[in-house]
């Protein structure tokens, strides 16, 4: 699984209210990845609008997906932009 979904809270951009451009340019040290709605729902679990000022696109997965949940978000999903390589 890498480091990918690692952490059980996941905190995500609806794409709806966003483009991984902005998303690249806020997170510039993350990669990007796409997961869809309905595979969260499938998980029992479910996605909640938490915008902030600097990210109106913000959302929570809720609630705090368990390590197998979290394996199959790793294995389904599609890549986006990968990591940035670190800067020396």
């Amino acid at each position: 699984m890498s480091g990918l979904f690692l952490d059980p809270e996941m905190s995500i951009p609806l794409a709806s209210r966003t483009t991984a451009d902005e998303i690249a340019r806020l997170y510039p040290e993350h990669g990007i990845v796409e997961i869809t709605a309905r595979l969260v729902r499938d998980l029992d679990l479910r996605i909640v609008r938490a915008p902030t000022d600097a990210d109106p696109s913000h959302a929570i997965v809720c609630p705090q997906a368990a390590p197998s949940k979290r394996r199959r978000l790793a294995k389904e999903c599609r890549a986006v932009r990968p990591v940035p390589p670190l800067r020396a």
